[in-house]
């Protein structure tokens, strides 16, 4: 089963909180620290993600975790960047 997470935007209403978390995490990066950071929705005790789907048959993604890995870290558990 293939899935995939979407994030949606308008030209009115641009949500900066990605941007943000992204941010953040870059900036972590540059100073080698490993940093996470949490999307969720209202009901899992956020309000960076919407409640609602785009399509009747999608299924609603409650909680997104967003990680920033250093080299080292990539190199000491043998993942590939």
């Amino acid at each position: 089963m293939q899935m995939e997470i979407r994030f949606s935007f308008t030209p009115t209403r641009v949500d900066w909180t990605i941007i943000r978390s992204l941010t953040h995490i870059r900036r972590k990066l540059d100073e080698n620290i490993c940093d996470h950071d949490h999307l969720m929705t209202d009901a899992w005790g956020g309000h960076e993600l919407s409640e609602r789907t785009l399509e009747k048959d999608e299924r609603l993604v409650h909680h997104v975790k967003i990680y920033g890995w250093t080299p080292e870290w990539i190199e000491k558990r043998h993942l590939k960047t």
